[in-house]
């Protein structure tokens, strides 16, 4: 047993001097994402959901002659491994893509930018809220490294919203007497103080364009106390809430034909995700 540890630590130690060895005739060096003299802005997007798109965004500002010394024309790739729990799934490069824009200013100055998008299709059984991206920005003599996980990168970067869901409102009219009340959520970063109290996840409120009140799905409801996710609960993910109305106000009257002002609550804590839209009841049938 003694022999075998002794043989994996000889392998061990010999690939760490062959890797020193390597590192110092070709003369590069490993640096931390955090040395960058430019810190990129970063981007993550679900395209669809069994794709990502990472977004590095750098911006540098060359005083005059001393633009091809700078940083941003030294880099030469850019690559990125996508990890679950320290297991490489993929990678992603951008090298061929990579373009730098210049401005030259008044005074000689040149505004430089410089942005890689490089993709990778997910596997739908991968949780995306696991992923994690081991990137290497490289230049002609510096290799700068670092690891990211999808949670550090949606909070931090710039594009992100400051909600957690983003919603999209939906009216599907069945009948005279039959709608629809959708709203799809999509999960743009993950909030693990959120969640809904009750069965109540999606509250419908219709109004009068003036205003009056005309009919509220949470009217005179008893809701079962239950603690209830907030979903979707997967970064990139949408889910849709649904409720069905009947045509009637809180009186039971049928609602007459026109234009009404609607607002949809998802009545999470500690803050409630809500929407507007308009709904144009029977219009088509007159």
């Amino acid at each position: 047993m003694l022999i075998k540890k002794l043989a994996v630590m000889r392998k061990i130690l010999s690939a760490i001097l062959l890797s020193t060895l390597v590192g110092c005739s070709s003369g590069v060096v490993y640096k931390s994402l955090e040395d960058m003299p430019v810190k990129p802005d970063y981007s993550v997007k679900f395209p669809t959901p069994d794709s990502v798109n990472l977004e590095m965004s750098f911006a540098q500002t060359s005083k005059a002659g001393k633009y091809k010394k700078s940083f941003l024309p030294k880099v030469t790739a850019i690559r990125s491994e996508v990890c679950v729990a320290d297991k490489k799934l993929g990678e992603m490069t951008a090298s061929d893509s990579l373009q730098i824009m210049n401005l030259v200013a008044a005074d000689n100055s040149v505004s430089s930018t410089l942005t890689a998008n490089m993709g990778w299709k997910k596997p739908k059984y991968i949780n995306s809220n696991m992923l994690s991206f081991d990137m290497q920005v490289i230049t002609n003599k510096v290799i700068y490294t670092g690891s990211k996980t999808l949670k550090e990168l949606t909070l931090n970067a710039d594009e992100t919203p400051t909600k957690a869901l983003t919603l999209t409102p939906k009216i599907e009219i069945q009948s005279d007497s039959c709608v629809y009340f959708i709203v799809e959520a999509k999960r743009n970063f993950l909030n693990e103080k959120e969640y809904i109290p009750n069965s109540e996840t999606l509250r419908i409120e219709i109004f009068a364009m003036n205003g009056k009140p005309i009919y509220a799905s949470n009217h005179k409801a008893n809701h079962f106390q239950v603690i209830k996710k907030l979903l979707p609960d997967e970064i990139g993910n949408t889910f849709e809430y649904k409720v069905i109305w009947n045509g009637k106000n809180n009186n039971g009257q049928i609602v007459e034909p026109g234009r009404y002002d609607v607002r949809l609550t998802i009545p999470s804590r500690p803050m409630p995700y809500i929407t507007t839209t308009i709904l144009e009841w029977k219009l088509s049938n007159e």
